[in-house]
């Protein structure tokens, strides 16, 4: 459980790095804006939220709210939205559910969703490029399933499985 422990934060910290790069990369015509992004527009608690994150995370969420049709009104209810998350954040850790077994289980199947779906884009766009553009429609996403099929077959028979049937005999997943 340690190892998964430290590879979930080493998940975690690499994905926060990520996001801070993407946000400080958008504009790179501006240095005072890249100067800016840094900057510590609120703090909350021992949390630091720069422009760049608060820009960020309004870009995630905002899309998603009913905002005022005033800018300076429409950043304040962004800025409320992200104080309450941080806050109940902040809640939560206080309460150590962040180091909860179930949390880290949530954590894991979360890590391998997003890994699947990355790996399948990348292979759907891989397979579509190779499929003749005349073929268009069902034919194609047929020819798409039958290529994505094949190379999961592929992966599968190169893979080293051993399975323990006495051990598969006596568990019940009813």
């Amino acid at each position: 459980m340690k190892n998964f422990e430290c590879g979930i934060k080493l998940f975690l910290t690499v994905l926060i790095c990520i996001a801070l790069g993407l946000g400080s990369g958008c504009d790179r015509n501006s240095k005072t804006k890249e100067a800016r992004d840094g900057q510590t527009i609120v703090k909350i608690n021992h949390y630091d939220l720069s422009v760049g994150d608060f820009r960020d995370e309004a870009h995630i969420i905002a899309p998603n709210m009913s905002l005022p049709a005033d800018p300076e009104m429409a950043k304040e209810t962004v800025l409320n939205e992200l104080i309450t998350k941080k806050v109940l954040l902040q809640a939560a850790q206080a309460q150590n559910f962040d180091k909860d077994e179930k949390f880290m289980k949530e954590i894991e199947r979360y890590w391998e969703q997003a890994l699947l779906k990355l790996l399948m884009k990348k292979k759907i766009d891989e397979f579509s490029k190779r499929i003749p553009a005349d073929i268009q429609g069902e034919a194609r996403q047929k020819k798409l399933r039958s290529e994505l099929t094949k190379w999961i077959a592929d992966l599968k028979s190169s893979a080293k499985v051993k399975i323990n049937k006495e051990l598969l005999k006596k568990v019940d997943i009813k």
